[in-house]
């Protein structure tokens, strides 16, 4: 794609409803996003980028300079909406995720690069620009959830059982105005829930399959610094690819690449 500009939008709903988050644009100070500026942020200054004062717990793409909302026309805008829903749609996806395009900034085409079904601590950043509290974005997650269970009661597994039982304890400590946190790889503890910023923080071993040796291994490991990668997590946690995949699936390691890495525009 020449005269490439890349924007992503968030897409919230399931098979019945949809909704759309702020559509962001990403700005890079290279010809490509490089990996610095996607997964470690803060770095060197990026000419005419804007960086967004993050105050939740987002991650990742939260790390990258950008424009939000992105400096697009309202023509170009309605077209990444109305395709991210329709792919959202093709695709039977449920949930929250994030679809990132390639758009070409002089024929004003839009292109779909990739559709990421769980992102990074929700792409909350994408809906906190639009005025929805964290608390609310997991409210309609599990209504979600909850919706899909009982359309298949009778279908329903023991663990999904289990799981629609938690759902529902979760929406009512929501009704009586109890919040949580996402669990955060670097705060959370080992076998201790915890109140931080109001809201409750789960533990490590709440994670299912996650014992009580593996989460004091994570405590462990988190206190000797950042972690590069989930290849890295695993090998300094010690932890099962099965619990890495399990974590992964919750979005408690944001953007995260898979694997350490070096971006070829640092040699440029």
């Amino acid at each position: 794609v020449t005269n490439l500009k890349e924007v992503n939008i968030s897409v919230l709903g399931n098979y019945e409803h949809q909704r759309v988050s702020v559509i962001e644009e990403v700005i890079s100070g290279s010809k490509f996003l490089t990996y610095d500026e996607k997964y470690i942020g803060g770095g060197k200054k990026i000419k005419g980028g804007y960086k967004v004062p993050v105050k939740s717990p987002s991650k990742g793409m939260a790390s990258a300079n950008r424009k939000l909302p992105a400096d697009i026309s309202d023509k170009v805008r309605k077209e990444v909406e109305d395709v991210a829903v329709k792919a959202f749609r093709a695709l039977g996806s449920a949930g929250v995720c994030r679809i990132d395009f390639l758009v070409d900034d002089k024929t004003k085409k839009v292109y779909i690069n990739e559709i990421n079904s769980i992102p990074g601590s929700l792409s909350f950043y994408l809906w906190e620009a639009k005025g929805v509290k964290f608390s609310d974005l997991l409210d309609d997650l599990i209504n979600i959830g909850v919706k899909d269970y009982k359309k298949r009661s009778n279908e329903l597994t023991k663990k999904e059982q289990d799981t629609y039982k938690d759902m529902k304890i979760v929406q009512e400590m929501y009704a009586r105005g109890f919040e949580f946190e996402p669990i955060d790889i670097y705060r959370a503890e080992a076998q201790y829930f915890q109140i931080i910023n109001g809201k409750i923080m789960p533990s490590f071993s709440s994670i299912d399959g996650l014992g009580d040796k593996a989460a004091e291994a994570i405590v462990e490991a988190a206190k000797q610094g950042k972690f590069l990668s989930r290849d890295d997590f695993k090998t300094r946690c010690k932890v099962s690819q099965t619990v890495v995949d399990q974590m992964a699936e919750m979005g408690l390691f944001g953007d995260l690449p898979i694997s350490n890495q070096m971006s070829l525009m640092d040699f440029f």
